[in-house]
This record gives C-alpha cells, sequence and structure tokens, in this order.
C-alpha cells in the first residue's frame, strides 16, 4: 500500500516537472509557481491539454488575475485574485501550480466586473497606493459601486457611491473604523451613518417625511396656517393678518383704507377683520347703505302735530307748522298770540264816520292787540278818508300783514292827515294763522287813532 501511494506521488511530481517546464518555457517562470496554489477565488474552471495555449484564455478575459493548474486533472482554475492581493488565500499544494497572468492584466478595481473588497487589497495587488475611485463589491452586496479610497486611511468613503445608500432624504456621513474583512485581517475599511434629514424621519436607509403641522412641532403664528410639504413646512397668516407666517400682526384694514364699506358707512377693526355699520340715517349691511326716510317711516322726532318733517339725505329737518314757533322739534303758540288786548270798538272801523265824537290812542299799550268783534277782523292796510275810525287822522298798516312763515314783522302806520304818510308809528305783526296781533304803543299825538276792518 506504501509503495502504491509512493508511486503515485512521483508519477504526480514527474508530470508536473514536465507541465511546468512546457509552461514556464512559453510563459516565463517569474509568472509560474510549482506546488502553490490561490485558494477561494476561482470563477471559472476548465479541462485542456497539453498543447493548449497556457494563458490564452486567460488574457483574453478581462476578470483573470491568475489562474491554478490541477496537474492530475490537467484542469484549470481561472480566479479573480492575486497571490499579492490575498496572500493568505497563497497556499502548497503538491498537485498544481500557480500562474499570475502576464500581461495587459485588468488592475482590481479599475472595473465593475472586477470589484476589490478593500482598499488595502487593490494597494496590495497593484502595488501602489493612489487615492482615487475604484469599483468595490462590499459596499452594497451583490452590486459593483463606484467610490473613493483614501489610499493613506485605506478607508472606502461610501458616501461617494454610485449606488445610492442612503434614502434621497438623507444625509450620508463617512465613518472610519476597523471593520473585520476575514478570520485573518482587519482593514481600516470603514463604515457609514445615515440620517434623515431635518423634516424627515426614519433610519436614514428610509426616511419618511415628517408632517410638523400635524405633529405641533412647527413655529407657525397662531394666527396663520401651517401647510406640510417634503421635508418642511410653509406658515401663511390668516386672512386679516401681515407678516411671514411665523409672526402675524392684526392688519387695520379701516385705517389702511383696506375694507368695502361703504361710503355712508362707519369702519370698526377688529382682531384679524373688520366690521362695517351704517351712519346714522342709513339702513343695510354696512357695504351698501340706503338712506333711510324717517319721516315716512315715523322715526324723526320732529313735534308731533305741530311741526313738517323733510327728509334730507342721511337725515331729516323739522321745522313748525303755521302758528307755531320753534326749532321744529319744540314747536309752541307765541304768547302773543294767546295773551293780548282786544279792540272792539265799532267806532274803530273804517267804515264809522262821526263828526262829533272823536277818540285818541295816544295812551294806548304799549301791548299786543288783536281787532275783534264790530271793530272788524284786522288793521286797515289802505289809507282811510279823514274823521274816520271816530278820530281826526285814521291810522293804517303799510306794507301789507305777513303770512305764518314771516314771523314776527316790522311794518309802519302810517295817519292820514290830509296826506295819508302823515303821522307815522312803527309796530310789530305776527300772522297766528287765522288772526293777527299787533304790538301797539301810544300814537304820537291825539286824535290819531288805529283803524279796523274786515
Amino acid at each position: 500500500m506504501k509503495m502504491r501511494q509512493l508511486f503515485r506521488i512521483s508519477v504526480v511530481f514527474v508530470l508536473g516537472q514536465l507541465l511546468y517546464k512546457a509552461v514556464t518555457q512559453q510563459c516565463g517562470s517569474q509568472v509560474s509557481i510549482f506546488g502553490w496554489m490561490l485558494k477561494g477565488h476561482i470563477y471559472n474552471t476548465m479541462w485542456a491539454e497539453l498543447q493548449h495555449k497556457c494563458v490564452q484564455v486567460c488574457r483574453e478575459d478581462d476578470r483573470c488575475q491568475s489562474f491554478n493548474w490541477v496537474i492530475s486533472l490537467l484542469k484549470r482554475e481561472f480566479s479573480n485574485r492575486t497571490k499579492e492581493a490575498r496572500p493568505e488565500d497563497f497556499i502548497p499544494d503538491p498537485d498544481r501550480f500557480y500562474y499570475k497572468r502576464d500581461r495587459n492584466r485588468v488592475p482590481l478595481g479599475s472595473i465593475p466586473k472586477l470589484p476589490a473588497e478593500t482598499c488595502l487589497e487593490i494597494k496590495m495587488s497593484e502595488g501602489h497606493s493612489i487615492s482615487q475611485k475604484y469599483w468595490f463589491s462590499t459596499i452594497k452586496p451583490g452590486t459593483s459601486a463606484l467610490a473613493h479610497c483614501n489610499m493613506e486611511t485605506e478607508d472606502i468613503d461610501e458616501c461617494t457611491s454610485s449606488v445610492r445608500l442612503c434614502d434621497v432624504n438623507a444625509t450620508c456621513t463617512n465613518n472610519r473604523e476597523f471593520a473585520v474583512i476575514s478570520d485573518l485581517k482587519l482593514s481600516n475599511n470603514g463604515s457609514y451613518l445615515c440620517t434623515c434629514k431635518i423634516g424627515f424621519s426614519g433610519d436614514g436607509k428610509t426616511c419618511n417625511d415628517l408632517d410638523e403641522c400635524t405633529t405641533g412641532s412647527h413655529s407657525c403664528d397662531v394666527n396663520s396656517v401651517c401647510q406640510n410639504n417634503a421635508g418642511s413646512y410653509t406658515c401663511s397668516c390668516n386672512a386679516g393678518y401681515t407678516g411671514d407666517g411665523k409672526t402675524c400682526n392684526d392688519i387695520d384694514e379701516c385705517s389702511s383704507n383696506a375694507h368695502s364699506c361703504g361710503v355712508n358707512a362707519v369702519c370698526n377693526n377688529t382682531v384679524g377683520s373688520y366690521a362695517c355699520a351704517c351712519k346714522a340715517g342709513y339702513s343695510g349691511d354696512g357695504r351698501k347703505c340706503t338712506d333711510i326716510d324717517e319721516c315716512a317711516s315715523g322715526t324723526d322726532d320732529c313735534h308731533s302735530s305741530r311741526a313738517l318733517c323733510t327728509n334730507t339725505v342721511g337725515s331729516f329737518n323739522c321745522s313748525c307748522s303755521s302758528s307755531y314757533i320753534g326749532d321744529g322739534r319744540t314747536c309752541n303758540i307765541p304768547s302773543e298770540c294767546q295773551n293780548y288786548g282786544s279792540l272792539n270798538s265799532g267806532s274803530r272801523r273804517t267804515s264809522y264816520s262821526s263828526y262829533y265824537h272823536y277818540y285818541c290812542d295816544s295812551s294806548l299799550g304799549p301791548g299786543w292787540f288783536r281787532f275783534q268783534g264790530s271793530a272788524g277782523t284786522r288793521m286797515a292796510t289802505s289809507c282811510p278818508s279823514t274823521y274816520r275810525c271816530g278820530t281826526y287822522y285814521p291810522g293804517w298798516l303799510y306794507g301789507g300783514h305777513p303770512s305764518v312763515a314771516d314771523g314776527l314783522v316790522t311794518r309802519t302806520v302810517y295817519f292820514n292827515n290830509g296826506y295819508c304818510n302823515g303821522y307815522s308809528r312803527n309796530i310789530k305783526v305776527r300772522n297766528c294763522g287765522s288772526y293777527y296781533v299787533y304790538y301797539l304803543s301810544g300814537t304820537p299825538t291825539c286824535n290819531l287813532r288805529y283803524c279796523g276792518t274786515n
């Protein structure tokens, strides 16, 4: 049994030497190592006879970094790593020899289908330390991602990855810390942290909008409306207020003339709004005001039955009716129309004529008098003949009697002494509606008298 095992080993050794010499003659001994293999990185295998070109297939595949030749099986194992990249996986094996691709080898991490695992691996594989972007397979498992590698710290900046790691509404922060790459090695490969931006909540990988308006985490003024939007919110002052939404102040629509009150209304400012009220004398909602006819509606305060009400725009006027005096709101009968002396002798009438009895008014009054009875109803207004009214020189009223509306007037009484405008005396006269009263005083001399007529 031992002899058989020794024979087998001898055959493999001899055959391996023959194959190794053949390969080294074609490819060079500097890239081929007998009795060693690179384990764990085989991506393809191929059965091949010796006469096939030893490295042609490897040279045509960008992934191929090296291969193991299995001597006893005439099989090649293609690997995407070199022993320089993974020295811990380079182990002795008498049935294999190791071959490193000798020309046009694609640098590790330079293309998507040949991603590296760490910055250290690239540094060891390529023998240089250029900080730049490389392709990695460890950023997102199953995906090649392009990211910056700091060869000084040997840290991958995952935040520069071509594959999104954090939510679109998150901030990526690169962290440098030692991470376990294999059972044998630690690498300063680092990590990263995803943090949701302000206005979003979640673990950073998934971020959902935070509705500040619903949660009450906004800073809008109490007199504004909060409107949520993606990642933030807006504040808008309510109608009747002005400001940036976070501070809102009442608008005085009345003083700024920003109201819609009618021209015949009063604007009253309120907190956040205003109120319109029609002025006195108008009715409506304050925006449209219509004149009130106080006279027709009976809302006036004119003296009832004694005054006349006249409507005006927004108000009314009161005027006392005939036979009354006052401001229209208070109308009274003139005292002279109630308190007067009576001149009622028939001898005062202009139609009375006598050459035997003569009367004189030099001692009359002063006071208010009314013509009544046989004397007539009023003072004569045309020049009577001499010797009428029971006197030599009869008196008559010049200028006519006033109307009620004329009120108290001054007139002149002339006495006919042969001339109609002989003697004279000024008096006052008022129309009391159905009669007249006269404020009389004594005549300038005797044998002059005030005459009456109908």
